[in-house]
């Protein structure tokens, strides 16, 4: 099984769909870059970057990921803020990293990859785009733009 979300915009986006946009993928690419030692620790550090760039309204109301496998939601891996994300992340486990802002009366952004650990890094199986329309890139450190560069912005 797998798992890919994207979020695209018809016609030109503006200023808040922008920052919504770049700040989950900026949660992405940092987790995307954490080293794989569990769960519990990708999420933290995730909810500490949605803490540092606050969007007044939208929440990440979910965990970060989950595991991948026959079914969709294979456990392990688990990535929340859950006892049961606290299992180690082992060689050759499939998860998700799908960060998410969100907002009832607007609306939402959620960027999924369906991922795995080799050679102690996560590597992604998902090879699809993002928007470059919808990516403010003051919004990104310097590590993040080169980070971003493994990733097709189109």
């Amino acid at each position: 099984a797998t798992d890919i979300t994207r979020v695209f915009v018809k016609g030109t986006p503006n200023a808040l769909q922008k920052k919504v946009y770049t700040t989950v993928l900026k949660v992405f690419l940092n987790s995307f870059h954490a080293v794989p030692t569990n769960g519990f620790e990708i999420d933290d550090n995730a909810r500490k970057i949605f803490a540092k760039n606050p969007i007044e309204g939208f929440v990440f109301n979910h965990g970060l990921g989950h595991g991948i496998g026959i079914s969709v939601h294979e456990y392990p891996p688990n990535l929340s803020c859950g006892e049961i994300a606290k299992v180690p992340i082992e060689e050759n486990m499939c998860f998700t990293i799908e960060p998410g802002l969100y907002n009832q009366e607007h609306f939402g952004v959620r960027l999924e990859n369906s991922c795995y650990k080799k050679d102690g890094k996560i590597h992604s199986f998902v090879h699809m785009n993002y928007e470059k329309k919808l990516i403010d890139f003051s919004l990104l450190s310097e590590q993040e733009k080169i980070w971003l560069e493994e990733f097709e912005v189109i």
